[in-house]
């Protein structure tokens, strides 16, 4: 029995040394041999940031990080060289390092320090710091917060991100893209009045430039009204809020009184049509600035008896 337990126990030894062996090609010597290069690499590194050196320092992490033998390290050489990169106004291979970060060491690396970085790196591509020719470049920024937001799925940790993102979006002239985000947000954070806020401003927005249909108006109401029923009381955006609710309504009183007009005339006359478009504003919208208009059309064109109709409605 004592005979058989030590060859179970040298059996074990043995398989144990063959697989370390099958897992690394390199002998011991070279093993140490590249620990050795990988710690010069890290001191040259260190030395050429002391010196304010930092693209050179970068290269040096660089190195190092292809010579690490696990991924934890790497990742830190790699954190390393963005940072240099950072700060050697390298913004092109900088960005090139931070998305190879958190798409594929993000469990590795300090994800607070690096988001960090990664908005100042999106700042610099918005003002064309460290661009070449200092051209600003925001569609970069907004593919850096693109990456920054997926890092962060929970809406609160990512909210001010998302609404980062938003305003670069609409600033870019990509404002559906923006609706987007903020309904991506909206949904994460039902009662967030800072969403709210947002969405029903770029609704607006797409409002006054085109809605055929009407909804981009009525949808900037809605979110403007949940505005003002999750924001407190002493918010001093209420106003904005309720500004943005009498422009889209008057928008879509004025998008209502067009089509009326439009089967007024002679080549497209269709009064029944025309008539519903009329009372649908004075019922709909009495304050709007098109209401006057509405019932000047009502009683010019339809009889006495059906304008008084309304009046009692």
């Amino acid at each position: 029995m004592k005979n058989s337990s030590t060859f179970i126990v040298i059996f074990t030894l043995c398989w144990g040394l063959l697989l370390v062996g099958q897992e690394s090609s390199l002998t011991p010597l070279e093993d140490y041999d590249t620990f050795q290069q990988e710690q010069e690499l890290v001191l040259q590194a260190q030395e050429y940031a002391d010196a304010k050196k930092y693209v050179r320092a970068a290269e040096q992490y660089r190195r190092a990080a292809e010579l690490a033998s696990s991924s934890e390290k790497r990742a830190s050489y790699l954190v390393r060289e963005a940072e240099n990169l950072l700060l050697g106004k390298k913004s092109h291979r900088a960005k090139k390092v931070y998305f190879d970060l958190v798409n594929n060491y993000r469990f590795f690396i300090p994800l607070h320090t690096v988001l960090e970085q990664m908005r100042e790196l999106a700042d610099y591509f918005e003002h064309g710091t460290g661009t070449f020719l200092r051209f600003n470049d925001p569609g970069v920024a907004i593919e850096i917060y693109r990456e920054i937001v997926k890092c962060q799925p929970g809406g609160e940790q990512s909210l001010n991100d998302r609404l980062v993102l938003g305003r670069k979006l609409e600033a870019d002239g990509q404002r559906e893209e923006a609706v987007k985000v903020y309904q991506e947000t909206v949904k994460l954070l039902p009662r967030n009045p800072d969403v709210r806020l947002a969405l029903a401003q770029c609704l607006s927005k797409l409002a006054t430039k085109s809605d055929g249909d009407g909804e981009l108006s009525k949808a900037a109401i809605r979110e403007a009204q949940s505005f003002l029923e999750f924001a407190s009381p002493d918010d001093p955006r209420r106003e904005l809020a309720t500004e943005i609710m009498t422009q889209a309504k008057n928008d879509e009183a004025k998008r209502m009184l067009s089509r009326a007009e439009f089967y007024l005339v002679k080549y497209h006359y269709r009064p029944d049509v025309a008539r519903r478009y009329l009372l649908d504003v004075i019922r709909e919208y009495p304050d709007s600035t098109s209401t006057p208009v509405a019932k000047a059309l009502l009683e010019l064109h339809f009889p006495a008896d059906q304008a008084t109709e309304i009046k009692s409605n």
